[in-house]
């Protein structure tokens, strides 16, 4: 068994010594939709690993991407975005995606950041996107970089101006809607950008789109962890 240790700014504050938290990180398996978005039935339960392989090498995925980055028009891109992309509910595993019918709650958390960089017109369609000056990419590097919590998984969001991050949280210590909340707080005060509130509904879809740069924790890529915790 693999244990991940993580803290958050509650428990790593000045005159309160970190409380590390480890979990085991066979326990991150959540749930993985097929196409389109009105699917209410899982497909099959995923792990981190498997999630980052299908955003960086799916096929379908990728062709689905560069289409949707291609569209002009709103509306067809809600619609085609909707009908093109497998999606996971990182929070948790579903009998039936609905909040009633969880199986078990995963210990992840995905925020949704939205239109933090809006495409430029001669980028439409592109799936490469440069790194330097680019927000999206500045806005997951500081995530990577924060001091209490662990990016897991990071990735650009369909459309390509957005982000998506996912981040182990203590299940102990909060329901799913307390940690989003306490979250959305953080990352706005720390960052100056508000991940999307509706994040609070523990059945929220994550679509998964093709990023070849998608970042995967370490931990996940040799099933090993090594931490010193500065706290």
């Amino acid at each position: 068994m693999h244990l991940l240790p993580i803290c958050g700014p509650s428990c790593c504050t000045e005159g309160n010594p970190a409380r590390m938290v480890y979990i085991p990180m066979e326990e991150f398996i959540f749930s993985l939709f097929a196409l389109p978005a009105s699917s209410v039935t899982p497909l099959r339960c995923i792990s981190l690993l498997e999630a980052y392989n299908l955003i960086t090498t799916d096929v379908d995925v990728y062709f689905a991407t560069a289409h949707l980055r291609s569209l002009t028009d709103p509306k067809a891109r809600r619609t085609y975005k909707a009908s093109h992309f497998p999606f996971a509910t990182f929070s948790g595993q579903f009998a039936y995606r609905r909040a009633d019918r969880i199986e078990s709650r995963s210990g992840l958390v995905c925020l949704d950041f939205d239109h933090v960089n809006p495409p430029a017109e001669d980028m439409q369609g592109s799936l490469c996107f440069s790194a330097e000056g680019d927000p999206v990419d500045r806005l997951r590097q500081q995530l990577i970089n924060d001091r209490y919590f662990k990016t897991l998984l990071a990735f650009r969001s369909p459309s390509g101006d957005g982000l998506k991050w996912v981040t182990a949280i203590d299940r102990q210590r909060g329901n799913h809607k307390q940690w989003v909340s306490s979250l959305i707080a953080y990352i706005s005060m720390s960052y100056g950008v508000e991940p999307d509130t509706q994040c609070t509904d523990i059945t929220r879809s994550c679509f998964l789109p093709h990023d070849s740069r998608c970042y995967l924790h370490p931990s996940f890529r040799t099933g090993t962890y090594h931490v010193n915790c500065p706290f």
